[in-house]
């Protein structure tokens, strides 16, 4: 069955027209995985970019949610952490060289070649400042095997600030980011969590209502 779902090509998609953000708002796209786009008044930012259809013998169940025009007006790209599906090249490079992109530390030199316009480490607990964005890098419970690391991403702009997590396993950090930060909207993911083991680095359904109480967010 796994063969036969591999050979099919991805279900399309339907990719419905943006509603339009007025100052003091914020609209969030999905595009599958854990891409999102993250649209204010005036500005728009994507996190872990991701418009492949295939992840080495992984292939996708539908096509991506997003597509290259709805990422061209981008000029800020949040990584969280070195995985291909969350650091993927492919889509990184098909991206506004103009943008600027925000990664943990030591993991600049994985997208340094690509061009972009900036590329910043952002350390847990500090904040980057970006043409009326401010991004925070908080802690996650993600270890990344090699170079790199992990993170999460707070975002506060022109309207509900949003906290942005690409993979963690439940842990007291979430507690610690929500007293500092108090993001109004979580974003948060549910991922390979059995066996039980695997929730040392991804959240189950459970664990995810929990971080989002922690968190102390608002939706």
């Amino acid at each position: 069955a796994w063969l036969a779902a591999w050979r099919h090509a991805p279900t399309p998609t339907f990719i419905e027209p943006f509603p339009t953000v007025s100052p003091g708002e914020v609209g969030i796209a999905c595009g599958g995985h854990s891409t999102v786009l993250i649209r204010y008044a005036n500005r728009s930012l994507v996190c872990d970019p991701m418009l492949g259809t295939r992840m080495g013998l992984m292939r996708r169940a539908a096509e991506p949610g997003l597509d290259e025009a709805a990422l061209a007006e981008v000029d800020l790209v949040l990584v969280t952490h070195g995985h291909g599906g969350h650091l993927h090249l492919p889509t990184l490079r098909r991206l506004p060289k103009s943008a600027t992109v925000v990664v943990p530390p030591r993991s600049g030199n994985l997208v340094a070649k690509l061009g972009f316009a900036r590329v910043v480490e952002l350390a847990i607990g500090t904040s980057h400042s970006h043409r009326g964005l401010d991004v925070a890098a908080a802690p996650v419970r993600h270890d990344v095997s090699g170079d790199g690391s992990a993170c999460a991403y707070v975002i506060h702009g022109d309207g509900p600030s949003v906290f942005f997590c690409g993979d963690s396993g439940y842990f007291s950090g979430f507690a610690e980011t929500g007293r500092r930060y108090h993001p109004d909207i979580a974003l948060l993911p549910i991922g390979g969590y059995v066996p039980a083991s695997f929730r040392e680095r991804h959240l189950s359904p459970l664990d995810a209502l929990y971080a989002f109480e922690d968190l102390g967010a608002r939706m």
